[in-house]
């Protein structure tokens, strides 16, 4: 599997091989930081590699709300005969995090599909570092569903999940690579949302932001002062932090 970024390091490209002789190429369109469109064509090769002929799969079109990767729909368009993908508009029912539970459809029935030989509805479940289970990937990899966890993108080959500027392990509860501004961000700097995840997400690779420390900081004040609390009162840790 490759992928290919541009310079705001979005990732517009990934190539999956299938076979020693078919690969699935997707390409992603963004509006802003957030996908528009994406498009998967198979590609078959010759013994040397060579690209012979290319077949349209399926393409995707993307509902987004006015919060970040507040993803609301995608509607699926059937390219190809082969792809076995029926064209059909799926609207996702989300958590508190942004997190993808439930696949609708426009009459409001829940999706289901056929895993292990049972039908199955599409339930996702995780575990608190967004862990999906079995039968979710199973699900999210027969639907096409790549938006899961706080509706980042999850790649089922590698078990990581795209956050725009760092990929994240759920497995290990870490990110792959430290944090862009280094030991600014604190001593632990592969450490995700401070092992916290049931509070924070973190869509981008770069939590937090001076934005939420500064709303955090003032949260921490309320629960101090109270609401009389000045603008200019000074907080000194305690103990407790």
């Amino acid at each position: 599997m490759t992928y290919a970024y541009d310079y705001r390091n979005h990732r517009y490209q990934t190539n999956t091989v299938v076979s020693g002789t078919t690969v699935m190429n997707d390409i992603y369109i963004y509006d802003g930081d957030q996908i528009l469109t994406d498009v998967r064509t198979k590609l078959t090769l010759n013994a040397q590699q060579q690209v012979t002929n290319t077949t349209l799969q399926f393409g995707r079109l993307y509902l987004y709300g006015p919060a970040p990767d507040q993803l609301l729909a995608q509607e699926l368009i059937s390219l190809s005969a082969s792809s076995g993908v029926p064209s059909q508009v799926i609207w996702t029912a989300t958590d508190h995090q942004q997190t993808v539970r439930d696949l609708v459809t426009t009459s409001g029935q829940v999706l289901t599909t056929v895993v292990g030989g049972a039908v199955t509805a599409a339930h996702l479940t995780y575990d608190s570092f967004g862990v999906p289970s079995p039968t979710t990937v199973a699900i999210s990899t027969l639907l096409n569903e790549r938006f899961l966890y706080t509706s980042r993108e999850y790649d089922p080959v590698t078990g990581l999940q795209y956050n725009w500027n760092r990929w994240y392990d759920p497995r290990a509860k870490r990110w792959i690579s430290e944090d862009p501004i280094g030991l600014s961000a604190g001593p632990n700097t592969s450490m995700y949302v401070a092992n916290s995840p049931a509070t924070y997400r973190d869509t981008t690779g770069l939590w937090p932001t001076d934005e939420q420390l500064s709303g955090e900081r003032e949260l921490r004040d309320q629960r101090r002062f109270g609401n009389s609390r000045q603008p200019d009162a000074i907080l000194v840790p305690d103990a407790n932090g």
